[in-house]
């Protein structure tokens, strides 16, 4: 799917008055959230995406990140923009939910069909006490020592 094609399904599905940047701009927005957070994270990350900037107005024929059939999600991530300017809390409750499930699916897609990098995680050594131990610690009995229990 193209910008351009995906901004007239929503003109033609959902009726708005905000115009072509707007909608471009929203679109950037998401697919560089796609890159940074799906595709960087994974071991044959596309380098065409490597300095993605996001769409612009005048190139509306780009073609979007996500291949169908997961390129619903940016359909949806449209209208529930529109709600959300228009203040539809209501209609924007339902159309979040709905981009929310196909953003979903298009990340479990992603990563069933994509080794994510092996990251080494270095966990930090333990913190040393910052104060000794209240009383020394009682050292056990040597050889042929017994333990003498106080009496009263």
């Amino acid at each position: 799917m193209t910008v351009k094609e995906c901004i007239d399904i929503v003109d033609n599905t959902k009726p708005n008055q905000y115009g072509v940047d707007d909608k471009v701009r929203w679109l950037s927005f998401l697919d560089m959230i796609i890159v940074n957070d799906v595709l960087k994270t994974h071991e044959d990350f596309d380098r065409r995406y490597e300095d993605f900037e996001g769409y612009s107005a005048d190139r509306l024929a780009m073609k979007l990140i996500a291949d169908a059939p997961y390129d619903q999600m940016y359909v949806e991530y449209l209208k529930m923009k529109i709600d959300e300017e228009n203040g539809e809390t209501a209609r924007y409750n339902n159309t979040a939910t709905m981009f929310n499930s196909y953003f979903s699916i298009y990340k479990k897609w992603y990563n069933k069909t994509h080794m994510p990098l092996q990251v080494d995680r270095h966990y930090p050594k333990p913190m040393p006490r910052p104060f000794p131990r209240p009383f020394p610690k009682p050292e056990p009995p040597q050889d042929g020592e017994q333990e003498v229990e106080e009496t009263e």
